[in-house]
């Protein structure tokens, strides 16, 4: 969890107004392809109903159900970032020539990938500055459901001690590389 936490908090360092942008703005920033697709593509929503990530001769792209409400297709793209910030893509192959079932390791990677979805579309900071908003009011800032709002606060305090924890170790690891 703690690699996991790391790479959060990498990402809200690179880029700390990744929440204000809008998520499509920031793959057009980052080059990343965003391919939309609908109900008349079945083979992609057969894939997934909201969207997914891909990884190509090096490159991503991010297919996105354009069906899907503006505030899901913002939670979707963000779940992908993670999946790519965390090098899921990467480990797939070797993951499945090592393990029999898959299973279990694909469903860590899709909760990493939500935990990290929350923590880059409202950073703690940002959560704690908006805690005495309604959750209505925050949603619309923040462009996401309200569902998603309401995880995000669910959450929050987990979030903070994880984040402390990846903080400080960070941190000590650099302590020790000193003279």
């Amino acid at each position: 969890m703690s690699r996991l936490y790391q790479k959060i908090l990498e990402f809200n360092e690179k880029y700390p107004h990744f929440y204000c942008i809008g998520a499509k703005r920031f793959l057009a920033m980052q080059k990343v392809p965003l391919i939309p697709y609908g109900s008349q593509r079945r083979k992609l929503i057969e894939i997934s109903k909201d969207g997914f990530s891909f990884l190509d001769q090096g490159r991503y792209a991010i297919f996105i159900n354009e069906r899907n409400p503006e505030t899901r297709q913002k939670f979707t793209i963000a779940h992908e970032i993670g999946h790519i910030c965390l090098g899921h893509h990467e480990a797939l192959s070797a993951h499945a020539l090592s393990y029999n079932s898959p299973q279990h390791s694909i469903q860590c990677w899709e909760t990493e990938a939500n935990i990290f979805a929350r923590n880059i579309l409202i950073p703690v900071d940002a959560a704690r500055r908006w805690m005495r908003r309604s959750n209505l009011e925050k949603a619309t800032v923040f462009g996401i459901s309200e569902e998603a709002v309401r995880l995000r606060y669910l959450y929050l305090k987990k979030d903070i001690r994880s984040l402390a924890i990846a903080r400080s170790s960070e941190h000590q690891k650099n302590k020790e590389h000193m003279f």
